[in-house]
């Protein structure tokens, strides 16, 4: 039987047994739990370094092997995320590409917060291509505002636009003519 690589302690056996709690941190890693906050892993450099080169040689062999093959990973990837099925040919290489480098720059820095970010990304990149109609009113041409009757501009045509003055609200302009009709009954 295999002896688990983490065991579990409370902020409580740190504080009241340090000796303990950090002989068994010799031996494997110790989950300190704690009520009002995230836990916290405690290991030795040891064991971190050799895990982080690990992983880091790891993803520099994928990564070279990705390189070589991107087009038959799509279907491995299509197991690990389904929902990449959603996503036209093109996209599903441009993703596989980039996790690829993303993955080896969170491996690089430590940090695997942005390979999260890229995913959920990509994820709602896949459920607008699942949403035809949503989809097609993302692609439909921009059209005239029926109230304003101004062609709504796009976020790069917002600097190129000339400086127009700004229209009064409803409610302004009710109140100058209210106060003209005051006036004019004087």
């Amino acid at each position: 039987m295999q002896q688990s690589a983490t065991t579990t302690a409370t902020v409580s056996d740190l504080s009241h047994k340090p000796a303990e709690v950090l002989d068994t941190v010799e031996s494997k890693d110790v989950l300190i739990t704690r009520r009002d906050a995230e836990d916290v892993l405690v290991s030795t450099v040891t064991r971190v370094s050799a895990e982080r080169n690990s992983i880091a040689a790891l993803i520099a062999v994928v990564q070279k092997t990705w390189r070589r093959t991107q087009s038959g990973l799509i279907p491995v990837m299509e197991g690990m995320y389904p929902w990449m099925a959603s996503l036209p040919r093109a996209d599903q290489k441009t993703f596989v590409h980039r996790y690829a480098d993303v993955l080896a720059e969170c491996a690089a820095h430590r940090d695997f917060q942005p390979l999260v970010i890229l995913l959920s990304q990509w994820e709602y990149t896949a459920s607008l291509h699942r949403d035809e109609k949503l989809m097609s009113a993302l692609l439909a041409p921009i059209v005239t505002d029926g109230v304003t009757g101004e062609r709504a501009l796009m976020p790069d045509e917002i600097a190129e636009a000339p400086a127009m003055r700004p229209r009064s609200s409803a409610r302004t302009r009710a109140a100058k003519t209210a106060a003209r009709t005051a006036t004019s009954r004087r």
